[in-house]
């Protein structure tokens, strides 16, 4: 999708991070930005950061682990500017600590944003675009935790890990079907934004375990450390452009998948990799 200009976006998880700083880019880019999140003074900032570019944004408070109110996003966008051309599921949530002592609500929160938002996404938008029959686009945010496993982090790697299987099979799905719709999976590694501080939204916290704190502080130092997201959404824009499938952001991607891959072929456990 070459010619993003004139054309229409959806951005879930639009409220800050790489979300923001992607709508943003894209209103660079000349196109009309629907803004989706849970955060709704999150999106009002954004929306700032849009109409400062001079373009237009909706902003529309969306909980994607809903399907109704992503059915409801998808109408809206179909009423105000006849369906969508670039649909961005970035929307995603962090949770740490030992596999053993996560517990359930972690997983089910987790899972409710980071696979089910995406799926819904997938449910509510896809079949409006296939009908249109216009060529379109399809941004799903994943992790260098969706390739690589890692320890203390089991709910969120097991989540990422879905939302690439997701990405990979919806792309050959619409490749069967002769759809002109491409698929982008995007892998970040270290991005400085307020994951590690994802609770923030969380409408009923559980107990956190001492594993799952640790993880927290030292997820807020590895981001803090991180690219600026504005440099991610300006690869993921490139990467769309360019059709690619899969889209790094990080410097390393190569060297830790190949690692991965070698260990596997010996039918080895991959090695601990932290990558940046």
């Amino acid at each position: 999708m070459k010619n993003l200009e004139g054309k229409v976006a959806v951005v879930t998880g639009a409220a800050s991070g790489i979300g923001r700083a992607l709508a943003t880019r894209l209103s660079r880019e000349n196109m009309t930005v629907v803004l989706a999140d849970i955060d709704a003074a999150g999106l009002d900032g954004t929306a700032v950061e849009v109409h400062e570019v001079g373009r237009r944004a909706l902003c529309v408070r969306t909980d994607v682990s809903n399907p109704a109110e992503m059915d409801s996003l998808a109408a809206q966008v179909e009423a105000e500017f006849g369906g969508t051309d670039l649909l961005c599921l970035n929307a995603g949530v962090f949770r740490g600590g030992l596999i053993w002592e996560s517990p359930i609500e972690d997983w089910e929160w987790v899972t409710s944003i980071n696979v089910y938002g995406v799926i819904n996404g997938i449910r509510a938008f896809v079949p409006k675009m296939i009908e249109r029959g216009t060529e379109a686009h399809i941004e799903i945010t994943s992790s260098m935790a969706g390739l690589i496993a890692t320890g203390m982090s089991g709910v969120y790697t097991v989540s990422k890990f879905a939302a690439f299987a997701i990405a990979e099979v919806l792309a050959n799905d619409l490749a069967l079907t002769n759809a002109p719709i491409g698929v982008s999976v995007v892998c970040p590694g270290a991005v400085a934004t307020a994951i590690a501080d994802s609770q923030r939204n969380r409408e009923h916290a559980t107990t956190t375990p001492a594993s799952a704190t640790a993880m927290d502080v030292l997820l807020r130092d590895f981001c803090a450390a991180g690219r600026e997201p504005s440099a991610a959404a300006a690869e993921i824009v490139t990467g769309i452009k360019n059709g690619d499938f899969l889209i790094p952001i990080t410097s390393s991607f190569a060297e830790f998948v190949g690692v991965r891959s070698e260990a596997l072929q010996r039918r080895e456990l991959p090695p601990f990799q932290m990558f940046d």
